[in-house]
Formats: structure tokens, sequence, C-alpha cells
């Protein structure tokens, strides 16, 4: 279970998949480790994702749910950090990822 749910956690969270543009055109200096204000960031970016991604995502929430289910107390060490990547993801612009969440938490 450690190995299973640290890939799905870290699909959760990557950005694979996410085009990110900045109105400007230049997104030479942004790196996704840099301490920006969401909101401010949101404003300034354009952004795609690939339905490849969002499918993958969708599938590691979903793993996440079912690990939940099936596992039941065995599955209490991972709690805080599907929390925490759960937290982060609820706004996330894909419905199937959103309602992926809704079922984990």
């Amino acid at each position: 279970l450690p190995k299973v749910h640290s890939y799905a956690v870290q699909c959760i969270e990557s950005l694979d998949g996410v085009e990110i543009r900045h109105s400007g055109g230049d997104m030479s200096a942004y790196h996704k480790g840099d301490a920006l204000d969401e909101e401010d960031l949101l404003r300034q970016m354009e952004y795609t994702i690939r339905s490849g991604a969002v499918d993958e995502k969708a599938a590691a929430v979903q793993s996440l749910a079912s690990f939940i289910e099936q596992c039941g107390k065995g599955y209490l060490p991972f709690v805080a950090s599907t929390l925490n990547v759960c937290k982060e993801s609820l706004e996330y612009p894909h419905e199937f990822v959103r309602h992926g969440i809704a079922a984990v938490l």
C-alpha cells in the first residue's frame, strides 16, 4: 500500500498535462516551487489540460477511494497525506477530479 499510495499522490500533485501560459506569453521565469499567491497566479495565467492527464488524475483519485474502502483501519497511516492532496485538488479545473475528491472525502 505505501508504494501505490505514493504513486497515486504523485499523480494527483503532478502538473503533467497542464500547459500554463502567461497572458504576456513569457513563462520562462515560472517554476512550480515559486511562492506565488494562487489568486494572482490564476489571474495572470491561462492553461489547458490534456484529457489523458485528467483521466490519469481521476483514476488516481478513484484509487485512493478504493484503498480507503478496502483497507479500512489499515489506511490510517495515509489519512493525513490523502487529506492534504485532496484539499489542494478541491478546486481542480476538471469535474472528474473534483467528483473523485468528493468521493474520497
